[in-house]
């Protein structure tokens, strides 16, 4: 092999190699923020301590929730998750519901999670933090806590 070839291939090969090097950062951000996800809802569910049986079977595990029909379940779900309680609350379920979406469609785009995460906030707290525009399903999440402390701080005023 000439020269020139060789340094052709060598670049390539350097091409490649990043480009493998990036596609496996991403996949194991995605598996990261999988495990983390469902690391939390779990978590939740034993901070709750399921004393509620009809909640324990609402919240219980994946595949006890959804059973064989599996992902028509999970995006029902998700689609209709709502703030009840808490924003924590809220946030834990979503994140948890988030994970499993992910793990069926790992391609699902920030900007879909972030519009589904405000579209389900309380309508008190939803137009305060939809004008803040938010790009990242934690600045959501945070300016959402912040905006229940202010509204908690006033009604005690």
């Amino acid at each position: 092999m000439d020269k020139e070839t060789r340094s052709v291939v060598h670049d390539m090969s350097k091409d490649f190699s990043h480009m493998l090097h990036e596609q496996l950062q991403e996949f194991a951000m995605i598996l990261t923020k999988k495990y983390h996800y469902i690391f939390l809802a779990e978590l939740f569910d034993d901070y709750r301590g399921n004393s509620n049986q009809e909640e324990s079977l609402k919240m219980g595990q994946p595949k006890e929730r959804f059973g064989d029909q599996g992902l028509s379940n999970v995006v029902e779900e998700f689609n209709k998750i709502r703030q009840i309680k808490s924003v924590m609350e809220y946030q834990l379920r979503f994140e948890g519901l988030m994970a499993l979406m992910l793990n069926h469609n790992p391609y699902l785009i920030v900007s879909y999670f972030i519009s589904s995460f405000l579209i389900g906030l309380n309508e008190n707290l939803r137009p305060m933090v939809m004008v803040l525009q938010p790009k990242t399903l934690k600045h959501a999440a945070d300016s959402v806590r912040l905006q229940e402390l202010t509204l908690e701080a006033l009604k005690k005023k």
